[in-house]
């Protein structure tokens, strides 16, 4: 279990330019602070990676098993997916959870 965390997480460091591990993303102030968290949530592989890149490009990314959950921001700083569209979430990690419950068994990646 902790090989294939590894494997996740270094993956999702290599794609997304690796950060500090870090507990949470922001601070008390509210300035971003670099995480990467990988996690087995409901037996899938659930990595997030934020990076806290202030340019143009989207600055995070998050993986179930392997496939790129789609995220967007609000200006308020809640999270939505592709999967959950009409729910927002405080976090990168409860957007990802909330993807893997709607899921159930299968990919976010899968067509049909």
């Amino acid at each position: 279990m902790r090989r294939i965390l590894a494997a996740a997480a270094a993956a999702a460091a290599i794609t997304c330019a690796a950060a500090p591990l870090s507990a949470s993303a922001t601070t008390g102030s509210g300035r971003c602070v670099p995480s990467l968290d990988a996690e087995i949530y409901q037996d899938r592989l659930l990595v997030v990676n934020d990076r806290c890149d202030p340019g143009p490009v989207v600055r995070w990314a998050v993986f179930i098993e392997y496939h790129e959950l789609v995220v967007y921001r609000t200006e308020d700083g809640m999270y939505y997916s592709q999967i959950n569209a009409y729910e927002l979430f405080p976090s990168l990690l409860e957007t990802g959870r909330a993807a893997v419950r709607t899921l159930g068994g299968e990919n976010p990646g899968a067509n049909g």
